[in-house]
């Protein structure tokens, strides 16, 4: 079923198993101060902005990655086990 509201979705990430994250996201000091409007939107919509093209690098850098690794190196990656 999907979210009829932020309440209901928020409400959903409390429950789960990202408990812990979801807490620390949603007291993340720079949450808080838009939640209190202390940032202003023209900030806001830097932040927004810088997010996106690091977001977007970062994406098309790890396709550029796995596509140069070699079969063999990412075979032995994706089953080593993380500890």
């Amino acid at each position: 079923m999907r979210p009829q509201n932020n309440e209901y979705f928020i409400s959903n990430l409390w429950e789960s198993s990202l408990f812990e994250a979801t807490e620390m996201i949603l007291k993340h000091p720079y949450i808080l101060a838009l939640e209190n409007k202390k940032i202003n939107k023209d900030k806001l919509e830097l932040f927004v902005f810088e997010q996106y093209h690091i977001i977007k690098n970062d994406r098309r850098n790890f396709a550029l990655m796995i596509s140069k690794a070699s079969l063999n190196h990412w075979l032995d990656v994706t089953h080593t086990q993380i500890i």
